[in-house]
């Protein structure tokens, strides 16, 4: 019925819905953390801070989750071959524009525009 694109679309406009029709949308976990915590533990964790690593870690663990399963949904790769280092950077670099969004709104804006773009590398 729908093509991979718009399914891709589809995905996007529901994971995207909440944040244009309310204020606060339910979103659990890591995700529901503001920029400027993922900013702070980036920048304690840096100087080696056990605790900020271990919180450093469960951010990474979230990005890659939250882009497997935005995958799994419109059946293609969201990241486009971007290694998932690439996609941190960006999230912090969006996290430093925006301190005061969601984690989870963040990532959302940037999986979009990173699914414009046209693969990095060919999968066989």
């Amino acid at each position: 019925m729908f093509d991979r694109r718009a399914r891709w679309w589809l995905v996007l406009l529901l994971m995207g819905w909440p944040y244009l029709v309310c204020a606060d949308p339910v979103v659990l976990g890591i995700g529901a953390m503001r920029c400027q915590d993922f900013l702070e533990t980036e920048r304690v964790a840096g100087r080696g801070e056990v605790s900020a690593v271990a919180r450093r870690i469960r951010y990474r663990s979230w990005l890659a989750g939250f882009a497997s399963g935005l995958s799994l949904a419109s059946g293609e790769d969201v990241l486009r071959g971007v290694p998932l280092e690439g996609v941190l950077r960006q999230l912090r670099y969006r996290c430093e524009k925006h301190p005061g969004r969601a984690i989870a709104e963040a990532a959302t804006g940037l999986l979009a525009g990173i699914s414009r773009l046209p693969p990095l590398m060919e999968r066989d």
